[in-house]
């Protein structure tokens, strides 16, 4: 259950939806504790249509619909602009309707996955106010867990339930009791973690060690002239890649954008018995 929340607490919420334009901009791939962050792209020309200006056009959207209560809608938006482009500002407002909606679980990576991007200090305490507020909100049900992978870059799910919308390291609210987390990577053995937990007892830091799968095959992808190729979000080549070695199943391939043309991604499945080659130089 989620329960009551303050009002002067929701009111926070909508305020920092709207007052936080200037968080710099995340592109893939995330940012990880650590890393240094490059330097923010120059801003785009007025008239481009281009992902970054698109998502940006449909937070500013969502704005102007949370300004006008309209949650649900509001929330739509920023979920469409980030998938568009992952927009550091659509990250947080969709953890800030979230937020305001009482879905206090939902909200929780969103808000954590912020401290992973560059910030002013204004900037961090606010988002670290808001994960405060977060963790009260649910102190008599869930538990905050820390969950960190080697490699990172994993899925990370309740057993049973859908994944937590980032990838690790990732830092979650998990309900108390016993429970277990599904760890998973492509090229990867899956394992489950399990997790102890009560209020009087927070759970421990949950720390995992995936083993590669030896079960893998040669794969040879071609995206086209002057496009990259990226195989589940690593590049493997430039126009083509030949003889990556991948495991059964499905994958994600992704062709990098090109003058006049934006990327797409492609789903592959590598099978025993088969070529396993894939041309999308003609995507149409």
């Amino acid at each position: 259950m989620n329960g009551s929340r303050p009002s002067r607490v929701l009111v926070s919420a909508l305020a920092l939806a709207v007052v936080l334009p200037t968080i710099a901009l995340s592109a893939p791939p995330p940012v990880r504790p650590g890393d240094r962050p490059s330097a923010p792209p120059p801003p785009p020309p007025a008239d481009d249509n281009s992902p970054t200006r698109q998502a940006e056009r449909l937070n500013e959207e969502g704005k102007t619909l949370s300004r006008e209560k309209r949650y649900e809608d509001a929330l739509a938006k920023f979920r469409l602009a980030y998938k568009v482009f992952p927009l550091s500002n659509a990250i947080f407002n969709i953890g800030s309707m979230l937020f305001t909606l009482g879905r206090f679980e939902e909200a929780y990576p969103y808000f954590t996955q912020m401290m992973n991007v560059p910030l002013s200090a204004d900037q961090r305490r606010a988002v670290e106010d808001m994960i405060a507020k977060t963790e009260k909100a649910v102190e008599l049900s869930h538990a905050a867990v820390q969950v960190d992978t080697e490699p990172p870059g994993c899925t990370v799910a309740l057993k049973g339930s859908p994944p937590f919308p980032f990838m690790s390291p990732i830092r979650v609210l998990v309900p108390y009791g016993a429970l277990d987390l599904q760890i998973s990577r492509n090229g990867y053995k899956p394992k489950l973690a399990a997790v102890r937990s009560a209020r009087e007892s927070p759970p421990a830091p949950v720390k995992v060690r995936l083993e590669r799968q030896e079960d893998e095959l040669p794969v040879s992808v071609i995206c086209g002239a002057g496009r990259d190729v990226f195989v589940d979000g690593e590049m493997k080549g430039f126009e083509q890649a030949r003889n990556v070695k991948l495991t059964l199943g499905k994958h994600t391939v992704r062709c990098g954008p090109v003058p006049g043309k934006e990327a797409f991604e492609k789903y592959i499945v590598v099978k025993r018995g088969l070529a396993n080659w894939w041309d999308f130089s003609n995507p149409d």
